[in-house]
């Protein structure tokens, strides 16, 4: 093994994993999957209705409608949301479980039909729902592991042999969006968890490629090896969803999870069942303080599946 990452052999594996679904944009390590508009409605419904729970919960004192874009109508109310984690993470607490575990389920149904659960060996729940905008902010923007800085997700601690997705639902990608870029080289001795993404200066400095910006037309399914970054051009939001999976196929300088991160990676058959046959549970409530660490590990809420019994046909039947 050399001291700098090699990267066709991920290219490769990644043509390998995508070959089952339709791509509709290839940019060798960044693969863009159909999503139809079906599945995206779905998702969109689902995640409105997320967000009228949340709202709903967090300002009692309000009236809050279910409107075809929740993003657009309560943006102000939306910012002001107490389960909104420093880098946008809009998390599931108690008051909202039971909308999370409709997003959940339309999310893992939407995926799966992409027809790539054989390829699959682990798969990261619970979805992540990210709260963006396009208006710098820097007070933000500076904390060591924002997401403006360009950086991999092995450097938050993600492992090396997970592919992330991405898939934008509300708001403009225009606005707040996301740069993807092939580094020229990458030394091993960057295969770790960084206190700071500016620590990862040393691979930017030797030169980047981009290879295309994140839209909202499709699944991106992208090798973790790649430097991205957050971009705001002006102001505005966006909400996608993201998670990463672990293939069965392996690659040269792939990793797996922390420890502390391996209980969130299930076998995709589990994750398949979630928000039907198996139930995403918490008791953390949205209105009480948590304590502040200086980073998030494993998932920020304590997340417990119970098991209801059900054979969900009708979601098997859907997601083909």
């Amino acid at each position: 093994m050399t001291d700098i990452v090699t990267l066709d052999n991920r290219k490769k594996r990644l043509d390998s994993i995508s070959k089952a679904a339709s791509v509709i944009q290839d940019f060798g390590l960044v693969k863009v999957l159909t999503a139809t508009e079906g599945q995206r409605a779905r998702v969109r419904a689902a995640l409105n209705g997320f967000l009228w729970s949340c709202l709903a919960s967090a300002f009692p004192q309000k009236t809050f409608a279910l409107a075809e874009d929740m993003l657009k109508t309560y943006e102000a109310d939306i910012l002001n949301l107490p389960n909104i984690t420093p880098n946008g993470l809009v998390l599931p607490k108690s008051e909202n479980i039971l909308s999370f575990n409709i997003l959940q389920r339309e999310s893992v149904t939407a995926f799966a039909a992409l027809g790539l659960g054989n390829e699959i060996a682990r798969i990261q729940y619970p979805v992540n729902i990210r709260l963006q905008s396009g208006t710098p902010d820097p007070v933000a923007d500076s904390r060591p592991r924002s997401s403006v800085k360009p950086h991999s997700d092995i450097w938050a601690g993600d492992p090396g042999a997970g592919i992330l997705v991405f898939l934008s639902v509300l708001g403009d990608t225009a606005k707040s969006g996301i740069d993807f870029f092939e580094p020229k080289r990458f030394p091993v001795s960057f295969i770790r968890p960084l206190n700071d993404y500016s620590e990862g200066r040393p691979v930017i400095d030797e030169g980047m490629t981009k290879l295309t910006s994140f839209h909202e037309n499709g699944w991106f399914l992208v090798d973790p090896y790649l430097i991205h970054q957050t971009t705001k051009k002006a102001p505005g939001f966006r909400i996608s969803l993201d998670f990463r999976f672990i293939p069965k196929q392996k690659a040269e300088f792939d990793s797996d999870e922390e420890e502390i991160r391996k209980p969130y990676f299930i076998s995709f058959a589990e994750w398949n069942s979630l928000g039907s046959g198996k139930l995403l549970m918490t008791s953390e409530s949205m209105h009480e303080k948590k304590e502040k660490t200086p980073f998030i590990q494993g998932y920020p809420v304590k997340i417990t599946l119970i098991d209801t019994g059900i054979h969900d046909k009708q979601h098997q039947k859907r997601a083909g």
